[in-house]
């Protein structure tokens, strides 16, 4: 039976230090690694809520990421002590929202996120609406940013393709729920740019919506979209069926945002 820890918060930081088989060639976080560590964090807080992810499957929910956007000021690097906050936030129809957030030890925002969430019955795979949990978590929403929430997905339509690809589900890209898991997505969008960009530019932008979710031999046939000069759209489909679309922005070194 899931039952709320009595002392439950809205709020939950941890400090990590990167691990450098989560880094780039630039010595540098990869994108699939900040969503590892996002998947992470998000767990953990539920955990300390009072309820983990057995806990979870034994009351027939799974929570699935939906989208995901991130904006970064600058990469964690390799073997930086970074410190990660997370809150949930409210929900959105059948979505829940979370923030995170990735802070160096001189108080320098690098990275934030906010994703939505999904639970799902592992069983059917029916969505559920937030009220199928028999209590209401904690949440805070003075940090909702409506600019990560509106950050385009879906391609403009004049766009011709750039480059394509493929991708067949292996064992190796199976997560617990037997699907496609969330974090190699990034890699496949990463994959896929041209890796002259990838090796004199950073990703300062992110956005993902996950359509409909991909198991073991499926194919995913990959387009490439190119805005601009460093603007990318990529689209993920599964036959005639939307898999998933995602936007990219691309650019220089920045210097971190400090709060004050």
């Amino acid at each position: 039976m899931l039952q709320l820890h009595p002392n439950a918060s809205a709020h939950y930081e941890k400090q990590i230090v990167i691990p450098d088989y989560q880094c780039d060639i630039h010595g540098e976080m990869k994108l699939s690694g900040v969503l590892k560590q996002i998947q992470r964090i998000s767990n953990q807080h539920f955990e300390e809520m009072g309820f983990s992810y057995r806990d979870l499957w034994e009351a027939q929910i799974v929570i699935l990421l939906a989208r995901m956007a991130l904006r970064c000021h600058r990469s964690p690097r390799n073997e930086e002590r970074v410190k990660m906050k997370t809150n949930p936030q409210m929900s959105k129809g059948a979505q829940l929202l979370r923030r995170i957030e990735f802070w160096s030890q001189e108080g320098e925002l690098l990275v934030e996120a906010q994703s939505s969430w999904l639970m799902v019955n592992p069983i059917t795979r029916k969505i559920l609406r937030p009220s199928a949990f028999p209590f209401e978590i904690p949440t805070d929403s003075s940090n909702y940013d409506s600019s990560l929430d509106e950050m385009k997905t879906k391609r403009p339509k004049d766009l011709a393709v750039a480059a394509q690809g493929a991708k067949v589900v292996q064992y190796s890209d199976l997560d617990c729920n037997r699907h496609l898991n969330n974090t190699v997505y990034a890699d496949m969008v990463c994959d896929l740019l041209p890796y002259e960009e990838m090796e004199e530019k950073r990703w300062r932008e992110f956005a993902i919506y996950y359509r409909k979710e991909a198991v073991i031999e499926d194919t995913i046939s990959l387009a490439l979209f190119q805005q601009g000069e460093s603007r990318y759209f990529i689209q993920g489909q599964k036959g005639e069926t939307s898999c998933f679309e995602a936007s990219i922005l691309l650019g220089g070194s920045k210097e971190a945002k400090k709060r004050f």
